[in-house]
C-alpha cells in the first residue's frame, strides 16, 4: 500500500516524514496519511547486488528479490562483484564464496581493507564453522546456507534493511 504521510491519523498537512511500508519495501514522504490518496512524491527501493558464479543461483535469488520488490544487479565472480559495488553503489551485496576470479573471501578481504560499510550477506553450500566465523571477521554482516530459504533470506533482509538511509549512506543495518 502506497500513500501519502506527514501525521498519523491527521488529514490535514504537517511536517513530512519518511514512512517505511512492507512489502514493497516503499518509503514515501508527503502529507497525510490516506488510503485515498494516489500523489506519491518519492519511493526509493533498495538495491541488492547478487554475486555467484551459478547463474541458477543468481537467477533464484533474484527472482526472490525482485518478488519482494527490490532492485537487483548482478555479478559471476568477486571481481566483477567488486568492480559492480564500486559502480553501482548497491544498498547489500548477496555474495557466494567459491567462485573464479576473485573468491567471496578474496572479495570480502577487499571490502574490509577498503573499510566497506554496505551490508554483505555470504551465501553459500560451505558450511563449515571455520568459513562462517571467517566470513564474519572479514565484516560479513550475515552467513546464509545453501539451498535457497526463501524465508531465511526474507528476513535476513528485513532486520538489516528495514531501517536506515537506502538513499546511498549504506548505513542500512539495523
Amino acid at each position: 500500500m502506497i500513500c501519502k504521510a506527514t501525521s498519523l491519523g491527521s488529514l490535514r498537512p504537517a511536517v513530512p516524514f519518511l514512512l517505511y511500508i512492507r512489502p514493497e519495501l516503499a518509503i514515501i514522504s508527503g502529507t497525510t496519511l490516506a488510503s485515498n490518496s494516489a500523489e506519491v512524491r518519492r519511493t526509493i527501493v533498495a538495491t541488492i547486488l547478487v554475486v555467484d558464479d551459478s547463474m541458477f543461483q543468481r537467477h533464484a535469488v533474484a527472482k526472490v528479490l525482485k518478488e519482494d520488490g527490490y532492485d537487483v544487479i548482478e555479478a559471476d565472480n568477486g571481481l566483477t562483484g567488486l568492480d559492480r559495488m564500486e559502480r553501482d553503489k548497491p544498498d547489500a551485496v548477496i555474495l557466494d564464496l567459491i567462485m573464479p576470479r576473485c573468491s567471496g573471501f578474496e572479495a570480502l578481504e577487499v571490502l574490509n581493507k577498503r573499510g566497506n560499510r554496505i551490508p554483505v550477506f555470504v551465501f553459500t553450500a560451505d558450511i563449515q564453522s571455520t568459513s562462517r566465523q571467517r566470513c564474519l571477521d572479514l565484516g560479513a554482516t550475515a552467513f546464509l546456507n545453501k539451498p535457497l530459504n526463501k524465508e531465511e533470506l526474507q528476513g535476513v533482509l528485513n532486520r538489516h534493511l528495514s531501517k536506515g538511509d537506502p538513499n546511498g549512506g549504506h548505513s542500512l543495518s539495523n
